[in-house]
C-alpha cells in the first residue's frame, strides 16, 4: 500500500513539473512571436549609459505571457491529481492554441485587418482554460489506494 502511496504522490509531482515546464515553453513561444511581430516592440540597438535600458519591451510581451500565467494555476488546480494522460492531453491541446496564437500574432493568416493581440491573449486565456476544464471533467482520477 505504501508503495501505491508513493506511485500515486510521484505522478502528481511529474504531472505537476510537466505542466510548469510546457508552460514556461508554450509562453516563451508565444512572447517571442509576438515580440518579433511587425509594429510592436522596436528592438534598441544601442542602451544610454544611467539606466538599464527600456523596460517597454518587457510589458509589452506580457500581454503574451498572462493567458500562459493564468492557464498554469487553473491547470494546476485542476490536473495535477488526474492521470498522466490528461496531463499530455492538456499539453498538446495547448500546443495547438499557441501555434494558432503565433499564427495570428505573425499576421501569417492573410487577414487585411488582425486581431489586436489583446484579443488574442483573451482568447487564449479562455481556450486554455477551457481546454483545462474538459480535460479534467473526461480525464479519469488517479487511483487513491
Amino acid at each position: 500500500m505504501t508503495n501505491r502511496v508513493g506511485q500515486i504522490y510521484d505522478g502528481a509531482v511529474s504531472n505537476l513539473r510537466r505542466l510548469a515546464i510546457s508552460h514556461c515553453c508554450l509562453g516563451l513561444i508565444a512572447a517571442f512571436a509576438y515580440w518579433v511581430r511587425p509594429g510592436t516592440v522596436s528592438i534598441p540597438l544601442r542602451y544610454s549609459s544611467g539606466h538599464y535600458g527600456d523596460i517597454t519591451a518587457i510589458l509589452v510581451t506580457s500581454v503574451a505571457w498572462i493567458p500562459y500565467v493564468i492557464s498554469a494555476f487553473v491547470s494546476r488546480k485542476l490536473l495535477a491529481t488526474r492521470n498522466p494522460r490528461a496531463g499530455v492531453t492538456f499539453i498538446v491541446a495547448a500546443s495547438l492554441i499557441t501555434v494558432a496564437s503565433v499564427i495570428l500574432y505573425l499576421k501569417a493568416d492573410g487577414l487585411r485587418k488582425p486581431p489586436s493581440p489583446a484579443s488574442i491573449a483573451i482568447a487564449v486565456t479562455i481556450g486554455l482554460v477551457v481546454a483545462a476544464y474538459m480535460i479534467s471533467a473526461i480525464g479519469p482520477q488517479q487511483p487513491t489506494e
